[in-house]
């Protein structure tokens, strides 16, 4: 039988674990890989969709998506997961420039996200969120920013930074290509998600989803012929 500590989403295991918020972060493992790199001016966001079943229609469907006109985000983990807590970060921007005309900065709306995931580990009628959400935009000061938040309620700033399945091995290539605060060009940092997913993606799939948020607050989702240009590029730069 197993113990209860690990069926309840509220009860400490004698090591001072939290069992189900662990399965949580297990589930993000599984997911798809997403890379998120900040730009002088713009931020960058860039997946590996999944390779399509025989029979399925769609080849994808986003993962990315704009929360409010200065900020976007996307995650990995379980996608239905990944919607509510959009949903909710949406509906809250909303209100809040309903009510005053005014708009959340990105460390806000990454706060507000966060807090929910927190309340889901400390409620015993619901179980964690089995995401982890990257959160990028821009500040009213026009900086660039960009989060990641985790099952536990965690948040932290990157300048770039990967989660989902192959987490580390993109983790650990960011932080030997990445030494400046901001990488200087959108062009460079395209490149740079790209190369990164392009180390632990299937070979026989090479299908990214890549999307932009620029200074002005345009967003940007990129035609699959023009990640499709990137790719090859870099492809024919490797043979070389």
């Amino acid at each position: 039988m197993r113990p209860k500590c690990n069926q309840a989403v509220t009860l400490f295991s004698p090591e001072g674990r939290l069992p189900q918020v662990e399965y949580a972060v297990n589930s993000v493992k599984k997911g798809s890989t997403v890379v998120g790199i900040r730009c002088f001016n713009c931020v960058v966001m860039a997946l590996e969709q999944k390779v399509p079943l025989p029979m399925q229609m769609e080849r994808s469907l986003p993962r990315i998506f704009p929360v409010d006109e200065n900020v976007m985000m996307t995650y990995a983990g379980m996608a239905p997961d990944g919607r509510v807590l959009l949903a909710r970060a949406r509906s809250e921007c909303k209100k809040l420039r309903t009510l005053h005309g005014g708009s959340l900065s990105v460390k806000q709306v990454t706060e507000y996200i966060a807090d929910l995931q927190l309340k889901h580990t400390q409620a015993p009628d619901c179980r964690p969120f089995g995401v982890s959400c990257l959160v990028g935009g821009f500040d009213p000061n026009l900086k660039p920013r960009l989060y990641q938040t985790d099952p536990y309620g965690n948040y932290y700033e990157y300048k770039a930074w990967a989660i989902g399945r192959s987490e580390e091995t993109v983790q650990a290539y960011l932080e030997t290509v990445f030494t400046t605060d901001f990488v200087p060009n959108r062009h460079r940092a395209i490149k740079l998600a790209i190369d990164a997913l392009l180390l632990v993606c299937q070979p026989e799939n090479k299908n990214f989803e890549v999307v932009l948020l620029k200074r002005n607050n345009h967003f940007v989702r990129l035609d699959a012929e023009i990640v499709a240009e990137y790719v090859n590029s870099m492809d024919e730069s490797a043979e070389g």
